[in-house]
């Protein structure tokens, strides 16, 4: 059975469908040609025309009816309901859609290019009403439906006449087959047809599960984003109420350092007061022992006067917040420093005297780094000479003598004297009351600080968060340190203050070396800055330099000093080290002619004893090399001219 006009054109494209639909509303509202569908309905075969009356819900008539005005008038009558009107369009359609042959969507020229061929095939009037229901009727369209209807003959009337009542039951019979032929071809045609819409419905059913799966994942992806959006409005809303909480506490503390500032700022006016209050007794104290004959005296009633002060600024610490605890321990120091400064000048000898006045003029010519000054006792005992090697720590470093002993070096004297790891030096030792110093620092043989356990930065003070103290490399500020507590007690830095600090290796603690004020930058001139950093830049690239033994299997002579000092840097070359001292040179002539190099200190031993080292050397074609004073020149020495001792071993092979 067919399906509706309604049903079959479901598998067209939605365009065409819509053009259908807009020659049937038209239809629909106006006048029907019923003298054109008498003409189609002339035109039918039987089968036809069942399949017309059938759709019409009408009984089925025999086509001499259809030509009698009764049946027309029928039609004519239901066209006056518009639901019997869009039945008999329906039938009409039914009708004349194999005109199209499957391409409804047809262009207009090419539709009237087989006008003569659609014809022949289908018949005239078919071709007419399939022409008046063109799904996109054009102006040629429609000057064409003008002339058919001129042009067109009506279809003869096949009314059985007397004739053919007379024709033999063999003509009839032809007939019958030929109209079965026929209708066998049309319902393989419409067979055929049937399959291709059945085919299409699979098309557009396989085509809206696929829009069905689509709508199933786009409502699960508008889910999951109104999940993410619902919470990203949790998270803003925390977000905000965190702001508004951080605000408030801002607030809080601006409040606060307000008033700590104007505490501060109490408290500095009070200090300061207090201290003119000082002065002035000090001057008058100055006087009155310029009065007197014994200065013994006066001074002992100094020291006692601020020995009542320093107790009446430790009781009033007690109860001061942090911050003011640390204004009154200053305080403190700097009344037991001057303490000490009157203890030592009144009562020590004339000559220890006369060296502290000249210690004290030295410190105040160096108020930069109050460090290096020596510390100095009374009842110190005679001072006596050692010989040891400097090794650095993090912060400051040790003299280690030969006996094992050890003294502290201050991080303030390294850098006046110049000291570098594995240094040689000689100092005084003194012993003052139960304690020893060191002083008089003098170095026999520099060291490497290329090789020292630590790592010198130049750079400047960052107060990051939580006010924790950072030291950040300038040649690199994506490489800071915290700084160890006790440097940020004592030397209180500022924020953005330049510095050198030093970072042990395979740590991560910063030890403050070096604090710079607006005075030290203006007194390095821009020759000793560049000098500064360019010898911090070599160090570095010594210390990339490969440790790997690169002399085996040579012998290395070495002249002059003691064999402590290069014995580490020629071993750690992997070669066989022969020193002498200079006092018995020809000790070492017979391993000196077997040697592959000779280094000569000229600093530490007779040029008599080196001569006739280099004597030998020169008469065996060993090359000769003078080290000049340390230890990392020592290592260039051996470094770059490794090539040339080689090729020294490899002759003395040949």
């Amino acid at each position: 059975m067919k399906k509706s006009i309604f049903e079959s054109i479901e598998s067209i494209d939605p365009p065409i469908i819509t053009a259908f639909r807009n020659v049937i509303a038209h239809f629909l509202s106006s006048p029907f040609p019923i003298k054109e569908l008498t003409y189609l309905l002339q035109e039918l075969s039987d089968f036809e025309i069942k399949q017309f009356q059938a759709t019409m819900n009408m009984k089925p008539a025999p086509k001499r009816i259809i030509a009698a005005n009764g049946f027309i008038q029928v039609i004519l009558a239901r066209t006056k309901k518009p639901s019997q009107k869009l039945k008999l369009i329906e039938a009409i359609m039914m009708t004349i859609i194999e005109v199209y042959e499957d391409h409804p969507d047809i262009s207009d020229t090419d539709f009237l290019a087989s006008e003569k061929e659609k014809i022949d095939k289908y018949g005239a009037w078919k071709y007419y009403w399939a022409l008046l229901f063109f799904p996109n009727p054009t102006a040629r369209t429609e000057q064409r439906l003008k002339e058919l209807i001129v042009e067109l003959p009506p279809p003869q009337d096949h009314t059985p006449s007397t004739l053919d009542q007379t024709k033999t039951p063999a003509k009839k019979e032809q007939k019958e087959s030929m109209l079965v032929a026929q209708e066998r071809a049309q319902r393989r045609e419409a067979e055929l047809t049937i399959d291709r819409l059945h085919k299409k419905i699979r098309e557009h059913e396989g085509f809206n599960t696929h829009l069905k799966n689509e709508v199933e994942s786009l409502t699960s992806e508008i889910q999951k984003t109104t999940a993410e959006r619902i919470a990203a409005e949790q998270k803003y809303a925390e977000e905000r109420q965190k702001r508004l909480e951080l605000e408030s506490e801002n607030v809080r503390l601006n409040k606060e350092i307000k008033r700590l500032m104007a505490l501060l700022t109490q408290q500095q006016l009070e200090f300061d007061s207090a201290l003119n209050r000082l002065q002035e007794k000090i001057d008058r104290l100055e006087q009155q022992m310029a009065q007197k004959d014994d200065p013994s005296v006066i001074s002992a009633q100094m020291i006692n006067h601020l020995y009542d002060h320093s107790q009446n600024l430790l009781n009033n610490m007690i109860n001061l917040p942090r911050e003011e605890q640390r204004t009154h321990r200053e305080k403190i120091l700097n009344t037991f420093h001057l303490m000490n400064q009157i203890e030592n000048h009144f009562f020590d000898s004339e000559v220890e005297r006369e060296r502290k006045s000249n210690d004290i003029d030295s410190d105040n010519n160096n108020e930069k780094d109050p460090a290096t000054r020596e510390i100095q006792a009374p009842n110190s005992t005679a001072a006596e000479t050692r010989t040891g090697t400097f090794y650095r720590k993090d912060l400051g470093g040790v003299i280690e003598f030969d006996n094992g002993e050890t003294i502290y070096v201050r991080e303030a004297v390294i850098h006046t004297i110049g000291l570098e790891h594995e240094a040689e030096v000689t100092c005084e030792i003194v012993t003052r009351g139960g304690k020893t110093t060191c002083s008089n620092i003098q170095i026999i043989f520099q060291g490497d600080d290329s090789y020292a356990p630590i790592e010198q930065f130049l750079g400047f003070i960052e107060i990051g968060e939580h006010h924790t103290y950072y030291c950040v490399d300038v040649n690199n500020p994506e490489s800071r340190f915290p700084i160890h507590y006790k440097d940020v007690e004592i030397q209180q830095p500022l924020h953005g203050s330049p510095c050198l600090f030093n970072v042990g290796i395979n740590k991560n603690l910063a030890r403050l070396s070096k604090l710079y004020s607006e005075n030290d930058n203006e007194g390095n001139t821009p020759e000793e800055k560049h000098t500064f950093i360019k010898k911090k830049e070599d160090r570095k690239k010594k210390i990339t330099r490969s440790t790997e033994p690169f002399l085996e299997g040579c012998k290395i002579a070495v002249i002059g000093g003691q064999a402590k000092w290069f014995e580490s840097v020629v071993k750690e070359t992997g070669a066989e080290y022969v020193h002498e001292n200079g006092e018995s040179p020809e000790r070492i002539f017979a391993e000196l002619r077997k040697c592959n190099a000779l280094f000569k200190l000229f600093t530490a031993t007779s040029h008599k004893a080196i001569w006739s080292a280099v004597e030998i050397a020169k008469a065996n074609g060993i090359p000769q090399f003078m080290i000049e004073g340390s230890k990392s020149n020592l290592r260039s020495l051996l470094w770059e001219n490794k090539e040339l001792i080689r090729n020294g071993l490899q002759k003395k092979e040949d």
